[in-house]
């Protein structure tokens, strides 16, 4: 029954993935947008593109960070429900998740915050110094 349910499975793995990279991808770009005044004056200042690249990629990872941190009692908790809900007599869900799952799940998560926040350096090197300093908050 497991090995019928597998296709399923991973379709939601890639929905998910693709999801949560679509979530980490927007809400980096409208950090950016949010911040280009300040972005812009720090170019100004003359910090190298580099260091504001770094600024910005640190400042993910510590999100992420926080949000697995916080994700991870949650989820387990979800998972139980899931298994729960989903479990018959006829057939039955491993009720219990393995720690190497877990992993690459976090792991995963960092490596698409790493690849959203390379996709976002160009945009942070496109910022227009004199409009954004010029704009009016």
């Amino acid at each position: 029954m497991i090995q019928q349910n597998n296709p399923v499975f991973i379709m939601f793995i890639i929905c998910a993935v693709i999801l949560s990279f679509g979530a980490m991808f927007t809400i980096s770009s409208i950090n950016i947008y949010e911040r280009t005044r300040e972005l812009a004056t720090l170019k100004v200042l003359g910090y190298q593109k580099n260091k504001i690249n770094r600024i910005i990629f640190v400042e993910n990872i510590i999100l992420t960070t926080f949000a697995v941190i916080v994700a991870w009692p949650i989820s387990g908790y979800m998972f139980s429900l899931v298994v729960e809900a989903l479990s018959s007599t006829n057939q039955q869900i491993p009720d219990r998740l393995r720690f190497s799952t877990i992993g690459l799940a976090i792991v995963l998560t960092f490596v698409l915050t790493i690849i959203s926040n390379l996709l976002l350096r160009r945009k942070v090197n496109r910022i227009d110094m004199i409009e954004s300093l010029k704009s009016v908050e």
